[in-house]
C-alpha cells in the first residue's frame, strides 16, 4: 500500500513538472475553463446576491414575521375572475382599530397608507416625495432608521398632529442650513408640518424600482388623511406576529376570524380581502431566479465544453510528445495506473488551475466597489466551481490517459 502511493505522488510530482515545463501552452489551455467556472458562478453570485437583497429589503420594508391586510392580493389567483378583486370594498380605518383592540397574536399593529410625487415646499425650495401615513405601533414592525430628531409620539398620532419625519433627500433639499426650532417646517398640499426627525442616508438601490427611500415623508396616519381623505383610498394595515408563532398561523387565523367578524359575514361567504405575506414575492420571483440560473447554465457550458475539448487535445500531444519517456518508464517496471495518474494528474490540475483563475475574476467582481448591490461569494459557490473543473479534468483526461497507459513499452520507445 506504501508502495502505492509513493508511485501516485510520484505521479503527481510528474504532471507537475510536465505542466511547468510547458507553462505558455497550459494557460491557452485552461483559459477555456476559466471563461466557464467565471460565467456560471457569476450567475450563481448574483443570483444568490439578489435573493438575499431582495429578502433582506422585504424583511427591512415590510419587516420580519408580519401580515399584510389589504383590499387586493400581492399575487393574483388565476381562478379568481379579475373584476371579483375590482368590486372588493377599501379596508377602512374603523377595521384597523377593531383590529388594534381585539387582537391577541399581535406583537404590534399599523394602518399604512402613501401616495408617490407629492410636492414638498420650504419656501422657495422644493422636493418630490412620497408621503406616508402611519400609526403609533409602525416602527415597532418596520424600524425607522432616525438620526437626528425623534419618533412619533402617541399622542400625535392619535390626534393627527401636524408632524412629519423626512428622509435624507428631502432635508438637504428643503433643510441646506440644517434644522432648529425656528426653522423647522414644511407645506405639503397647502398645510404646514413640524419636521421633529430625520431618517438615515440609505442611498439609491437596484431593488427601489425607480422609488428613492431617501424621498420618504412620515406622517401619523390621521394627519395624512387630512391631505388624502380615507374615501378615497384604500389603505393596508400590518400586523406583526409574536416570536411563539411559527409560521405566522396563529396571527393570520385570528385575523381572518376577526376580519369576517367586522364585516358580518356568513360562514359560505368568501372573504373579500386579502392576508398577504412578504415571502409570497419571494416565491413569485423563484421562476425569475431558475430562469436566469438555468440561461448562466447554458451560456457557461458551451465555454466549459470548448475548455475541455482544448485540455484533450493538450492531453494527447502531451501522450505524443512523451511517448517514449512512456516506453522507458514501462521497461522499468512502472505499472499502468502510474502512468494513468500521470496524465490525469495533469489533467486535473489544468482544470483547477482554470477554475481558480475563474473564481478569483469573480472575487474581483465582487470586490469591485458598486452600490447597486452588494455581491457575496459564498462558499457553497467556491465549491460548486472547484467541483465542476475536478469533473471537467476528469472527463477531459482520462481517455488520453487510458491510452498512454496502455502502450506496449517496445513500440513506445521505437517511437521517434
Amino acid at each position: 500500500m506504501k508502495r502505492i502511493i509513493i508511485q501516485i505522488l510520484e505521479s503527481f510530482r510528474a504532471a507537475t513538472t510536465a505542466i511547468s515545463s510547458n507553462l505558455f501552452r497550459a494557460l491557452l489551455s485552461l483559459l477555456s475553463i476559466s471563461i466557464g467556472v467565471f460565467s456560471i458562478i457569476c450567475a450563481l453570485t448574483i443570483v444568490d446576491s439578489l435573493k438575499h437583497s431582495i429578502t433582506t429589503r422585504l424583511s427591512t420594508s415590510f419587516g420580519s414575521r408580519t401580515l399584510y391586510v389589504t383590499r387586493m392580493p400581492w399575487v393574483f389567483d388565476s381562478e379568481t375572475p379579475w373584476w371579483e378583486f375590482i368590486r372588493r370594498p377599501n379596508i377602512k380605518y374603523r377595521e384597523y382599530t377593531r383590529l388594534e383592540n381585539s387582537l391577541n397574536e399581535a406583537e404590534a399593529i399599523s394602518i399604512i397608507a402613501g401616495r408617490d410625487n407629492v410636492n414638498a415646499k420650504k419656501g422657495n425650495n422644493s422636493s418630490k416625495s412620497r408621503l406616508t401615513g402611519i400609526s403609533y405601533q409602525y416602527n415597532q414592525i418596520t424600524e425607522l432608521d432616525i438620526a437626528e430628531g425623534r419618533y412619533f409620539t402617541e399622542f400625535e398620532c392619535h390626534n393627527g398632529t401636524n408632524v412629519a419625519i423626512i428622509g435624507s433627500k428631502i432635508y438637504d433639499d428643503l433643510f441646506p442650513q440644517g434644522l432648529s426650532e425656528n426653522n423647522n417646517r414644511i407645506k405639503v398640499r397647502g398645510l404646514y408640518y413640524t419636521v421633529i426627525g430625520v431618517i438615515k442616508k440609505k442611498g439609491k438601490d437596484l431593488l427601489d424600482f425607480g422609488y428613492e427611500p431617501d424621498t420618504e415623508i412620515y406622517l401619523p396616519y390621521k394627519s395624512f388623511i387630512k391631505i388624502f381623505p380615507s374615501s378615497f383610498m384604500s389603505p393596508n394595515i400590518m400586523a406583526k406576529a409574536k416570536e411563539s408563532d411559527e409560521g405566522e398561523l396563529l396571527l393570520e387565523s385570528e385575523i381572518e376570524g376577526l376580519m369576517r367578524t367586522i364585516r358580518g359575514f356568513k360562514p359560505s361567504q368568501q372573504n373579500n380581502f386579502s392576508i398577504n405575506r412578504p415571502d409570497a414575492l419571494n416565491n413569485a420571483l423563484e421562476p425569475v431566479f431558475t430562469a436566469l440560473t438555468m440561461t448562466g447554465w447554458i451560456i457557461s457550458i458551451f465555454s466549459i465544453l470548448i475548455g475541455a475539448i482544448g485540455i484533450v487535445n493538450i492531453m494527447f500531444v502531451s501522450v505524443l510528445e512523451r511517448t517514449q519517456i512512456i516506453g522507458i518508464q514501462k521497461s522499468l517496471g512502472a505499472k499502468n495506473y502510474f502512468i494513468l495518474f500521470q496524465f490525469l494528474f495533469e489533467s486535473i490540475i489544468l482544470s483547477l488551475l482554470g477554475g481558480g483563475l475563474g473564481l478569483l475574476l469573480v472575487l474581483l467582481v465582487v470586490l469591485f466597489p458598486q452600490e447597486a448591490m452588494a455581491l457575496v461569494l459564498t462558499n457553497r459557490n467556491i465549491l460548486i466551481g472547484l467541483t465542476l473543473s475536478l469533473v471537467v479534468g476528469v472527463v477531459a483526461g482520462i481517455v488520453p490517459a487510458i491510452r498512454a497507459s496502455q502502450m506496449n513499452p517496445i513500440a513506445a520507445m521505437r517511437k521517434n
